[in-house]
């Protein structure tokens, strides 16, 4: 019932749908349809539309922003014995496809530095950091003009 009644005041134009997707929020995993928003918002007018652009962790901002993800991986899960595999494939596919511009959440950072350190130093050699958008750190390729 309150999903029908927000949706609505945003149909009938008494919400915003700003404040109509903040309704639609998880903690875990952490996600929230209206910061999706902003950020894709973020990625569409900073980049190009044939620019790849990584967001660990999130496709649902590739998909609004209209911008191609450079790997089939958005996240590499928990430690199991065919992860290094699937870094190696990760990997191979940003080197095949690098991206204009790569997301990742700040609390993620740390996590992936212990865990996937091939990523981390491909991130710092590639990429500058640039600021910040809703909770990511955002990086841009050092050579890119975007």
């Amino acid at each position: 019932m309150k999903n029908w009644i927000a949706w609505f005041g945003y149909a009938s134009g008494q919400v915003s749908r700003l404040d109509y997707l903040r309704e639609f929020r998880t903690d875990l995993p952490p996600y929230s349809a209206a910061e999706a928003e902003r950020v894709a918002e973020y990625v569409e007018s900073h980049t190009h539309p044939q620019d790849f652009v990584l967001v660990w962790g999130h496709p649902a901002v590739n998909v609004l922003a209209r911008r191609r993800s450079p790997s089939r991986f958005v996240y590499l899960g928990p430690d199991v014995p065919w992860q290094q595999r699937n870094l190696a494939v990760f990997l191979s596919e940003l080197d095949a496809k690098a991206p204009t511009m790569v997301l990742v959440r700040e609390r993620d950072i740390q996590r992936l530095t212990t865990r996937f350190p091939a990523f981390v130093g491909l991130l710092h050699a590639r990429y500058e950091r640039v600021g910040s958008m809703a909770s990511y750190a955002v990086y841009r390729a050092v050579d890119s003009t975007s």
